[in-house]
């Protein structure tokens, strides 16, 4: 004796499926998406600590500048 699907059974498998599938893909879209933002996070905060470092050494050359006499004050 076969076993015969009804129709609706068959639909129900076909939403079933789909909707599993698109459950999937969202999942695997919204993994993408959460790695590329943090990505960007990461290289937007290396960036900013990479400012941050510059500055400190810009203060501290200008600071050892000022310390520093001229040369013209040197050959006196």
């Amino acid at each position: 004796m076969k076993d015969r699907l009804s129709k609706a059974e068959i639909t129900k498998d076909a939403v079933q499926e789909t909707v599993e599938a698109g459950a999937q893909t969202v999942g695997q879209v919204v993994a993408i998406i959460t790695g590329a933002v943090r990505d960007v996070t990461q290289a937007i905060g290396g960036f900013a600590t990479d400012a941050f470092e510059i500055r400190d050494g810009v203060r501290k050359a200008k600071a050892e500048l000022a310390d520093t006499p001229a040369p013209d004050e040197l050959a006196e």
